[in-house]
């Protein structure tokens, strides 16, 4: 059985996240032999209880609306990009997200890979980023703006359970180990952590009390629905969820 557009999925490789990146992008679908999906996900820096929702990592907000640090306007068709950024940023930081022309003209670029910040000149943080595809317009230096945006499927970590209106990456299936790469559940049936009763057929979001849980839609003033259940939950359980995150 095939599914188009996806990545066809074993047990075996739901159930066994690895230490090895498989050369596969993170973000990148699969489906199991019942059409249930699953984004290719990786671990931050703490392991990951079975049945609890993931959040992607705060986003880091010195990275937003940045100056390019290059002397002269950039050329359509460049692929290389340096960026005033607003810290610290370490090696591949922001490998296999985006790079967003927020203000000025230009588009999003998906990231290669990029250096850690360095000192050019009065810059303090220049980032050098390598993008997927060329800019098909020439960017002003003077009047444009980026955003350096994470891939929200790298360095997930359990949703802490004091909001709701993080960024749900899915639900892993099996214990994953810190910085280990799995199959994360997008959509189909799973068993997540239940936060009171979620009656059935009710949609569920992120629970804003309890670390991993869902929570009946409404019980949080931000809506940002998740899932649905297809029968009542018991609280402090794992029940079936279905989650529906694409």
């Amino acid at each position: 059985m095939s599914f188009l557009g996806f990545t066809q999925l074993t047990t075996a490789q739901i159930n066994n996240p690895s230490v090895y990146s498989n050369n596969m992008s993170l973000g990148t679908l699969g489906a199991d032999r019942r059409g249930e999906i699953y984004a290719w996900t990786q671990a931050g820096a703490s392991n990951l209880a079975i049945g609890k929702a993931n959040i992607a990592p705060a986003k880091v907000s010195n990275d937003t609306n940045r100056s390019l640090a290059a002397v002269s306007n950039i050329a359509i068709g460049s692929t290389k990009f340096t960026v005033s950024a607003g810290g610290t940023v370490t090696a591949d930081q922001y490998a296999g997200g985006y790079l967003v022309v927020n203000d000025g003209t230009g588009k999003g670029f998906q990231i290669i890979s990029n250096t850690p910040d360095y000192v050019s000149g009065s810059d303090t943080h220049a980032v050098d980023v390598l993008t997927h595809d060329a800019n098909t317009v020439a960017l002003v230096v003077a009047d444009t703006k980026v955003i350096l945006e994470a891939n929200p499927n790298a360095n997930v970590v359990v949703a802490t359970g004091d909001a709701s209106t993080y960024f749900c990456v899915g639900v892993n299936e099996t214990a994953v180990t810190a910085a280990y790469y799995f199959w994360a559940k997008v959509r189909g049936i799973t068993s997540v952590l239940s936060d009171g009763v979620v009656a059935k057929g009710t949609s569920a979001i992120l629970s804003p009390s309890v670390a991993g849980a869902l929570v009946t839609e409404g019980t949080s003033g931000v809506v940002k629905r998740v899932a649905y259940a297809p029968e009542a939950t018991v609280d402090a359980k794992y029940y079936p969820m279905f989650m529906d995150l694409l």
